[in-house]
């Protein structure tokens, strides 16, 4: 579920080979200065968020948090959240989500979009890579 707003220019690089059983999600997430997604988004199960470089600001269920390079997350991903980057610089997150695919959500989560009226999954700004392993 990609922010494909004019707003959002976050890359999303996806760490993992395409599994369509796997149950981690590891992205590099690289927010340029100056962008946030439109709404705060939710999705299926729990969510790991490590600040690889710069800073950022973490709004969880309507409270923000700052982070800085070398903070962590660990959160209920169910809950509504998104990152911001108010500042002129990139900064770039590890985020790990486990559960499924934000491409096939549970009706369960489907009715919780629903009653949140947050917009529907796209793909758009996103950019996977996947990793050899050797």
């Amino acid at each position: 579920q990609r922010d494909s707003s004019p707003q959002n220019k976050s890359v999303y690089e996806s760490l993992a080979h395409r599994r369509m059983d796997r149950t981690m999600n590891p992205f590099l997430i690289t927010i340029p200065g100056g962008v946030s997604r439109e709404n705060a988004m939710v999705h299926e199960g729990e969510e790991f968020l490590h600040v690889q470089s710069g800073s950022v600001q973490f709004e969880y269920d309507g409270e923000i948090v700052s982070l800085r390079a070398g903070d962590s997350l660990y959160f209920d991903a169910n809950i509504p959240h998104r990152l911001i980057n108010p500042n002129k610089r990139p900064a770039e997150a590890l985020c790990v989500f486990s559960g499924r695919s934000l491409e096939s959500p549970s009706p369960e989560l489907e009715e919780r979009r629903r009653m949140l009226s947050l917009p529907p999954p796209s793909s758009a700004g996103s950019r996977d890579r996947a990793c050899a392993s050797g």
